[in-house]
């Protein structure tokens, strides 16, 4: 592509502009010119003595290669950041929805580097965990922008679909995009299924590995356009001609825009509005706890002991510098080879106080947290009269999950849980459940009981004991569904 000496120069200057005195430009290159939504977008190849950048123009920002690898998708980032001031009001907590968007990418990156790795089938089901967090990321973004949604009909925290859902009613809505609407929940239902049974799979192949993650980049290139598509409406036209082709340039302080036509060179100034805070209904949500969460980055399920030694070592690198962003869920005791999870890490380098007999699940909705003041620590229940079977049949339902257990006198128990524990155990295929141990407790007089499965909690916000009921043999059920 040819790389104009004048539009060189220009982004050579602003490249200086964002530096300080030490900085070099070694090369510049423009490789790629897109049109979206009516508007020019170039994307510029910038080798400088401080590593690669993208720099996107119209208004012209740069992005670190070492955390955007992709053209595409630092672009389509570029876009979704410059939508505010493309709008014709600004959006609340602008900033924090930036962050949310570079986190997702982040952790797309990192699994595509997985990916490349991947050799066996575990390395294809960590794959698959590690896109499955993005998706969560991309959740908690939505879940941010949608902060005036009422808090009974607000999904949990790690509930994707039901955020996507959300999504695609309320940045898609009204005729006009009632195609990008069904695409949007047609492609959330069918990537998050996709990646979930990836992560479960016991037959995962480097095929299964790839589609997971093009589906997965697809749908959240999808999800970012259209939310810079919902924030900046129709795009503006000059004033005088009626052209899309409008330049954006900010002033130093930015208190003005100025918008100007290619076409006719047409100036608008445009005022920045005021930021506005959005009404929003606490009401019926969960009491918020006092600090920051602390969360962890790059969540790992795998581990050589090696991994593990260099895990703790940077871990307690970073708590004596007070930093809170961790890199692994697990830590490795040099010293007498333990491996612990690091939200009971948490309580132990930051010698607070905990109970052994009890469960961490944490108040907040912040997914990964592992701030010990945002802990609940209910008790073990006593399971002295408790029985211990296996889950030897499973019929799954719209409305719940029927177990059938087996127990060792020989004998079978029926027991009905609700489909939350889908969420709370990241179970997308409930034939993992088959051949699981169950712990449950007496049946109460009006059938309730309580059950323990041994399962890998996945959502901490919630306890492993599930309530459940006893129900009748599943030949004496009506109709609930495919096992």
């Amino acid at each position: 592509m040819d790389t104009p000496i004048n539009e060189r120069l220009q982004v050579e200057r602003y490249l200086r502009s964002q530096s300080g005195e030490d900085f070099r430009v070694l090369h510049v290159e423009k490789i790629a010119q897109e049109y979206v939504l009516g508007r020019e977008y170039d994307v510029w190849d910038a080798h400088t003595n401080e590593g690669r950048w993208w720099v996107v123009t119209n208004p012209m920002n740069l992005y670190n290669q070492e955390t955007i690898k992709s053209m595409d998708v630092a672009l389509s980032f570029h876009i979704g950041l410059t939508s505010r001031v493309m709008s014709k009001a600004a959006t609340p907590h602008a900033g924090e929805q930036h962050d949310w968007a570079l986190d997702s990418m982040r952790r797309l990156t990192v699994a595509h580097e997985r990916l490349e790795n991947a050799k066996e089938r575990e390395d294809f089901q960590a794959v698959g965990m590690r896109l499955r967090e993005a998706l969560v990321s991309v959740a908690n973004g939505i879940a941010s922008l949608l902060d005036t949604v009422n808090a009974t009909d607000r999904p949990k925290a790690s509930d994707f679909k039901g955020w996507a859902e959300l999504a695609a009613s309320n940045f898609a809505a009204g005729a006009s995009a009632e195609h990008l609407r069904a695409l949007l929940k047609a492609s959330s239902e069918k990537t998050w299924g996709y990646v979930n049974w990836l992560t479960h799979a016991r037959n995962a192949t480097p095929l299964d590995g790839q589609i997971a993650y093009t589906a997965t980049s697809d749908l959240m290139e999808i999800m970012l356009m259209t939310v810079a598509r919902w924030r900046i409406g129709s795009p503006p036209r000059c004033s005088a001609c009626g052209s899309y082709q409008l330049d954006v340039e900010v002033s130093g302080e930015e208190e003005t825009i100025f918008r100007s036509c290619s076409v006719c060179h047409q100036t608008d100034m445009l005022p920045i509005q005021e930021e506005h805070q959005s009404p929003s209904n606490e009401e019926g949500r969960r009491p918020k706890p006092e600090g920051d969460c602390i969360v962890l980055d790059d969540f790992e399920v795998y581990l050589s002991p090696n991994q593990a030694r260099a895990t703790l070592k940077e871990t307690q690198e970073r708590i004596q510098e007070d930093e809170i962003r961790w890199a692994n869920p697990f830590t490795f005791d040099i010293t007498d080879e333990r491996i612990a999870d690091a939200h009971r890490c948490a309580f132990y380098f930051g010698e607070r106080d905990i109970r052994l007999g009890a469960e961490l699940v944490y108040q907040c909705l912040q997914d990964g947290c592992i701030n010990p003041d945002h802990v609940l620590q209910p008790k073990l229940p006593d399971p002295t009269d408790w029985r211990v079977g296996v889950v030897v049949e499973v019929i799954y339902s719209p409305n719940a999950i029927y177990l059938e257990v087996g127990l060792d006198d020989a004998k079978t128990v029926h027991i009905e849980i609700p489909r939350e524990v889908l969420e709370i155990f990241g179970i997308a295929d409930v034939s993992v459940l088959l051949e699981r141990l169950i712990i449950f407790s007496p049946t109460t007089e009006g059938g309730q009981v309580d059950a323990i499965l041994s399962c890998y909690r996945y959502d901490y916000s919630k306890p492993s004991i599930i309530t459940g009921r006893t129900v009748a043999p599943f030949d004496d059920q009506p109709n609930s569904g495919d096992g």
